[in-house]
């Protein structure tokens, strides 16, 4: 990774159109997909960032008149989300050409761990929280061959539990199809707060020092 001063450099270049503005923005790109790959769990910061993302755009197309039911934010969610990695570049790295060279066959791995690979948005934070505060527990899994069929049962778990606890919120907070037709913005706002409750009650599951 560049030092500071020189990023800094290259961006004045770019916005103060120089010359060297294409080579500038070349390495700026190459610093972004430099420092999305140093981070623990990118993934779960992109997901999150694209969640936003989609309820700007709800916000934006109900200002414009569209009605709530017309606007898919989990497709919106997904394509936010491959066309930013596309963007930068994040994507994992194509194997280079190689010689073949004859070697003793390596023992096969019980289940290898995908890198890289999002098993949802509860099982990513579930992931990032045992990686970063639970290393035993999550080594254990990784040795045992079973961290990605612990990741995939955990995220189909929790989100039963978050779709039976909005069920049950729905009425407490309000939303009503009376609201969603008088004021789709009002409904959207009320919505945001059910999500942001749920994953506060949820948080126990995932900060969890069991498996």
């Amino acid at each position: 990774m560049r030092k500071w001063n020189e990023i800094e450099a290259d961006l004045k270049a770019f916005h103060a159109k120089s010359p060297r503005g294409e080579a500038c923005l070349e390495r700026l790109k190459k610093d972004l997909k430099e420092a999305c790959q140093g981070l623990p769990r990118y993934e779960q910061a992109l997901r999150e960032a694209a969640r936003m993302s989609a309820d700007l755009r709800m916000e934006c197309n109900l200002e414009r008149g569209d009605s709530p039911d017309s606007i898919d934010t989990k497709t919106y969610e997904e394509e936010f989300l491959q066309k930013w990695k596309a963007h930068a570049g994040i994507e994992a790295p194509a194997a280079e050409p190689h010689e073949e060279v004859k070697e003793s066959p390596a023992p096969k791995q019980r289940n290898p761990f995908p890198e890289n690979q999002s098993f949802g948005f509860w099982a990513d934070w579930r992931h990032s929280y045992l990686e970063e505060h639970q290393p035993k527990l999550w080594q254990r899994l990784l040795d045992e061959g079973r961290a990605a069929e612990y990741l995939r049962a955990f995220d189909d778990e929790i989100q039963d539990k978050a779709d039976r606890l909005e069920k049950q919120m729905i009425p407490k907070f309000g939303l009503t199809e009376e609201l969603k037709e008088r004021d789709p913005m009002a409904w959207v706002g009320v919505y945001n707060n059910l999500r942001q409750a749920i994953r506060e009650i949820l948080q126990e599951e995932i900060y969890s020092p069991v498996l």
